[in-house]
Formats: structure tokens, C-alpha cells, sequence
């Protein structure tokens, strides 16, 4: 099955994680959004470690998403801070300051999806182990707040290290 036909079967509280080839990584990233926003009228939150506001700006405004419709958990850049939908983390990759603002955007019940542009770079800053836990305490806290939850991964050594690790932590898994 492709994503556009296991989109809809994904429900408010799932986490799903969506393995995708490089070739295919940013029109899958365009797809995921566009459904969310466009066909279901959801407001999100869209998690980028790799990626400052000005990159994800540019990326939203190239494949016309509406950032109107998201907040935005970004890496650290400078001159943002007016910008009250978008929150650049202090520290590059910090599970817990990603923890903390999740937590906190959740609580406002604007939030019916989060999206992780690249969960696998969780990876590149963090510990296996730290990635694991992280990852049980989003899966309890999509659960309680009935948000859906979607993680789009790259197809590669990040995606095979991590995958095993936290198989009960996810209702999905698709591999295009």
C-alpha cells in the first residue's frame, strides 16, 4: 500500500513512523503535510533538529504549506525569537528541551499532530538508549492527549539501529 492510502487509516493518539529512500525523502516529507493540514484540517507541530526556521520557511513556502497551521520546534537560529508559533531549541537536539515544549504545546489542545521531519537524527545528537526513552515518553503522552504522531525517517543505518529498539512504541510502520 502507498502512504496516501495508509494516511487515513493513522488516527488521533497513533505514533507512525515512516521510512523513506533519499531520492523520495522531501516529496514524502510534502505529502505527510499537505494531507494533514489540507485534507484532514489538522494544526501541527513540525520538530526539525537538522533545520532552522529560515530553512523550514523556505521548504513550506517552495511546496505551498501554509505555515499559518503549525508551530515549529526548529534548530537553534537567531532573530526568531518574535515569531510566536515557532520555538528555536537552546541546545542542538535536546531530547529534553524537545520534551519540555511538546509537553507544553499539547496542554494548549491546538495540536492535533506532530511531525518529526527527520526522527532519525535524534540519533546524531543523542544516545541510542536516551532516543528510546524519549520516544516511550511521546508515544504515553500521543496517547493522553490523543495526538497523532508521525515520524518520517530516512531509509538507512539511522532508521536500522533505531527501529528494533522501539518497535512497541509505534502503531505503525511503513516502509515505502
Amino acid at each position: 500500500m502507498g502512504l496516501l492510502t495508509e494516511l487515513p487509516l493513522m488516527k488521533k493518539g497513533d505514533f507512525s513512523i515512516i521510512v523513506a529512500k533519499h531520492v523520495d525523502y522531501r516529496r514524502t516529507s510534502n505529502l505527510i503535510l499537505e494531507y494533514m493540514t489540507g485534507a484532514m484540517h489538522y494544526q501541527g507541530c513540525y520538530v526539525s533538529l537538522d533545520q532552522t526556521y529560515q530553512e523550514v520557511e523556505d521548504l513550506f513556502d517552495a511546496a505551498g504549506i501554509q505555515k499559518k497551521d503549525f508551530f515549529f520546534l526548529v534548530k537553534p537560529s537567531k532573530g526568531i525569537s518574535h515569531l510566536k508559533n515557532v520555538y528555536p531549541m537552546e541546545k542542538e537536539g535536546s531530547l529534553t528541551e524537545i520534551s519540555l515544549t511538546i509537553s507544553e504545546l499539547f496542554k494548549t489542545g491546538r495540536v492535533d499532530f506532530i511531525f518529526f521531519e527527520s526522527f532519525s537524527s535524534t540519533l546524531v545528537y543523542n544516545p541510542l538508549m536516551a532516543v528510546v526513552n524519549f520516544t516511550e515518553f511521546l508515544f504515553h503522552n500521543l496517547k493522553s492527549h490523543h495526538v497523532e504522531g508521525l515520524a518520517l525517517t530516512l531509509d538507512g543505518e539511522g532508521s536500522s539501529r533505531i527501529l528494533p529498539k522501539i518497535y512497541s512504541f509505534y502503531d505503525h510502520c511503513l516502509i515505502l
